[in-house]
């Protein structure tokens, strides 16, 4: 995971983690190695944002995971309230 343009940590199967920020603009990208998504925030004094992320398999991902042994698995994330 990255925080405008850094490195603030790697995310396993439940894993958290929580970075603090200065207020103004900032870019969150995650990644699963297979894609990325990138996530624009404006943050406040006294904010406290919660993102959940999912890696999930593609519509052929069984498939080709069989075939090849290996498939896209694709990763979203969304803001929590």
């Amino acid at each position: 995971m990255k925080l405008d343009g850094e490195s603030v940590g790697e995310l396993f199967y439940g894993d958290t983690i929580s970075v603090a920020v200065t207020a103004g603009r900032h870019r969150l990208r995650v990644d699963n190695t297979w894609n990325w998504k990138t996530v624009e925030l404006d943050v406040v004094t006294g904010d406290h944002l919660k993102f959940q992320t999912v890696s999930r398999a593609g519509r052929f991902s069984w498939f080709l995971v069989g075939m090849l042994g290996a498939g896209p698995i694709y990763v979203s994330i969304k803001r929590e309230e």
